[in-house]
């Protein structure tokens, strides 16, 4: 068990960051594939594909959370224990894989009717949930060279430091060179900026004159800027297939986002930043509750969980009752995270039992 102290506002934002990951991923296995289903077939803006739209920014500004928070704790601990965190990961992976095929096991013994089910096996150990690769990486490089770099920079030295390494990711000519390289090194290079900016946010505290209502209503016009940028990408592909340019039948999209979209970064900036002021009490539930987050990406995020709730009426709910579509996304949300936290007690349980067992260790 963790024996350090947490900062309860810090685990809150890792456990609004998991419900921002959920939610992605489920809006994006669900409804996101089934959007020219029903009224949405039909060339016109609807304005309840917006919420899609925005939802589709959750998962990155979730993933980009995760990696700000350790930075914030990390870039200054030149003594970082790469054992500890990646045996943390690996140990994890490894018990949600084996009760999924287990639980997978399980159903196929029992249903009579597969079709609807995608089981799940050992395989999925190293196929599946990918963040867990890229938040080791950027930890890795912070340990090897990043946090010793950081550590010898002046404050302007760092910010500098920042804003280039932040433009040559935005720009597409500098980022298409890089991603040349290998496929993901963009990816690696915003996951190293929030890492990076994570600390310097705990060094210098850049942002300490900002009022708070300021960062509330940058989210605002954020999210406002996309709507418009949505309407407009919309009404031209409307235009383009009435005026019989397009040979196709209509298809309604939505926006994809990238870990490195500056909606992404502007969001993430200012939800990390409120929740850094945020001052509170330490609280167990809470503490436990972030320290269950990872168990929770993994149980969630699967095919045999996908299964379940992709089979759900997503867009007649969405196009006639939002309301009721926004209760079900929460809902799916909930059941998600209720199983992630049970199956992580499931975990710290087995491990206080492991190490009560000593028969299973040789005895020095």
């Amino acid at each position: 068990m963790d024996k350090k102290v947490r900062n309860s506002n810090f685990e809150l934002l890792r456990i609004l960051a998991i419900v921002l990951i959920v939610l992605f991923h489920i809006q994006l296995h669900g409804p996101q594939t089934r959007i020219n289903d029903g009224a949405f077939a039909d060339p016109v803006f609807f304005k309840q594909l917006f919420l899609l739209d925005a939802g589709n920014t959750f998962g990155m500004i979730g993933n980009a959370l995760f990696i700000m928070i350790s930075g914030y704790f990390l870039v200054e601990n030149l003594g970082v224990d790469l054992g500890k965190i990646s045996g943390k990961l690996l140990l994890e992976v490894g018990f949600a894989t084996v009760l999924l095929t287990i639980v997978s096991t399980v159903i196929a013994g029992r249903s009579s009717d597969l079709s609807a089910r995608n089981l799940v096996g050992f395989y999925i150990f190293n196929d599946e949930w990918w963040f867990t690769g890229y938040y080791i990486l950027v930890v890795v490089i912070g340990k090897v060279f990043l946090n010793k770099f950081l550590s010898r920079l002046e404050a302007k030295e760092y910010a500098g430091f920042l804003l280039a390494l932040f433009a040559i990711d935005q720009f597409h000519w500098s980022s298409y060179i890089f991603e040349g390289i290998a496929n993901g090194i963009r990816t690696l290079m915003i996951g190293v900026f929030f890492y990076a900016l994570g600390g310097y946010i705990k060094k210098y505290n850049p942002f300490s004159h900002i009022r708070l209502y300021v960062l509330f209503l940058v989210i605002a016009v954020t999210y406002l800027l996309r709507y418009i940028s949505n309407y407009n990408v919309t009404s031209m592909n409307i235009a383009q297939y009435l005026s019989n340019e397009e040979q196709y039948g209509f298809m309604q999209t939505t926006p994809q986002f990238a870990n490195h979209d500056i909606t992404v970064v502007i969001v993430t900036v200012c939800l990390f930043e409120l929740f850094r002021r945020i001052h509170m009490p330490n609280s167990k539930v809470i503490n436990y509750l972030g320290k269950s987050t990872l168990m929770i990406y993994f149980m969630h995020e699967n095919d045999l969980f996908i299964s379940f709730y992709k089979m759900d009426s997503w867009i007649g709910t969405l196009s006639e009752h939002v309301d009721q579509f926004v209760l079900k996304w929460f809902w799916w949300a909930l059941v998600g995270i209720v199983i992630g936290v049970l199956t992580y007690t499931s975990y710290v349980l087995l491990g206080i039992t492991c190490k009560k067992c000593r028969f299973l260790v040789v005895k020095e």
